[in-house]
């Protein structure tokens, strides 16, 4: 079995429990079956998302100055020769594009969710994007022929419908069989507000209409600001926000409970993986709208961001709701389509036969000395300032 590097970073501006991180352990996993794979974080804190698998990652402690540099260097040759890195973000890419080059390793940098950057994004040779219009966005981009872009969407593991936890969950908070339940699972910030407030809106209109409902909204808070605002917002014995690690932590074994899923990312196809009926939303605001084979292109495209552009009446949507609360109130639990998209586009099978043309690709176009390539550690120079700056404008913000 061939030796490849997966890699991922963590340093202090960022929480450690994003999408991406999850991404890494279904790539870990998938690719285990066909690779020797070496898990690598490299940063100054150990992602807490990653924790469960911990014992199979090695934690290198690094900074992106040269000295931080020099040791990531060294603890990669004592690893051995690798055929190939996959690096999961961009700064894990920047830091070991030089020793890519040095030792002529292929080089596979997977731009995941989230906008473009707006100053600066590798132009690596070989590149993987979650969403199309990253990958056409590359494309525009590209300098030279010598370069391959792959589009391949996000991929989860498939979520088992009978979860031990789930039915825990369901005792705890009393759920009734002939309950239509709504989820959303996602970090509590600003970012996503729209689709937690909309979760709380959507169970309202069922409530209005005389349907028994519930809303369960489980999420890390990073702004406590707005956890305390839905908190706010939810009706005693109707609304749930579950915001501790035991809900937390790997919270889609807790999808079961709900047969609606107001999903954004990797959320929306974990959803998907059971067949729950899926809403999510467009123009990041309003009332979420149900997702369905006319629209699923255009979250597809998007990498089922918020920043979706559909244009659909407010009272359409209500009907939308409304319309399939009945179903469920019929008895029809599970919506078919979104089984057959997870088959399609989000299933974590495929996804050895599919980076295994990106690692061929890599070994054929090996990182050079170019022009991005030197602007690449020029924005790696600039990292420690920039971090310095942020800090101390925050300390200023504070006092």
């Amino acid at each position: 079995m061939q030796n490849i590097t997966l890699l991922i970073s963590r340093f202090a501006q960022n929480t450690g429990e994003g999408g991406h991180y999850y991404s890494f352990k279904a790539l870990a996993s998938a690719l285990k079956k066909d690779y020797k794979v070496r898990l690598i974080v490299i940063g100054t804190k150990f992602p807490r998302a990653l924790e469960d698998i911990k014992e199979d990652v090695e934690f290198i402690v690094a900074n992106t100055g040269p000295a931080g540099r020099r040791s990531l260097e060294h603890r990669l040759r004592q690893g051995g020769p690798s055929a190939g890195f996959i690096a999961l973000d961009q700064l894990s890419a920047m830091l070991v594009r030089r020793y890519c080059r040095r030792h002529k390793a292929g080089l596979v940098l997977v731009k995941a969710g989230g906008p473009w950057p707006k100053r600066y994004f590798p132009d690596t040779n070989v590149q993987v994007h979650f969403s199309l219009t990253d990958y056409h966005r590359a494309q525009a981009r590209r300098i030279g022929s010598a370069k391959r872009l792959f589009y391949i969407p996000n991929r989860v593991r498939r979520v088992l419908s009978i979860s031990p936890d789930a039915e825990v969950l369901r005792s705890e908070l009393g759920l009734e069989r002939d309950e239509i339940v709504i989820i959303r699972i996602g970090r509590i910030t600003e970012t996503y507000r729209a689709a937690f407030e909309g979760t709380l809106a959507m169970r309202r209109i069922l409530t209005s209409a005389g349907f028994k409902a519930r809303a369960i909204l489980i999420g890390t808070p990073e702004c406590q600001k707005l956890a305390a605002e839905l908190a706010g917002h939810c009706d005693l014995g109707r609304d749930h926000i579950l915001t501790t690690p035991r809900y937390t932590k790997d919270a889609s074994r807790l999808l079961p409970v709900a047969q609606i899923n107001v999903g954004v990312g990797r959320g929306f196809m974990e959803g998907s993986s059971l067949g729950q009926y899926m809403f999510a939303i467009s123009n990041n605001d309003g009332l979420p709208l149900q997702v369905e084979n006319e629209t699923i292109g255009a979250f597809l495209k998007e990498n089922f961001s918020m920043r979706v552009k559909i244009q659909r009446s407010e009272e359409k949507r209500r009907a939308d709701i409304l319309a399939v609360a009945e179903n469920i109130r019929a008895g029809q639990n599970d919506f078919a389509p979104a089984r057959e998209w997870f088959d399609s586009w989000f299933s974590a099978e495929r996804i050895p036969e599919l980076y295994s043309k990106a690692l061929d690709a890599a070994h054929e176009l090996p990182e050079r000395l170019t022009r991005d390539y030197f602007l690449s550690e020029f924005w790696l120079f600039l990292a420690p300032i920039e971090e310095w700056l942020r800090v101390n404008s925050q300390a200023t913000r504070r006092a």
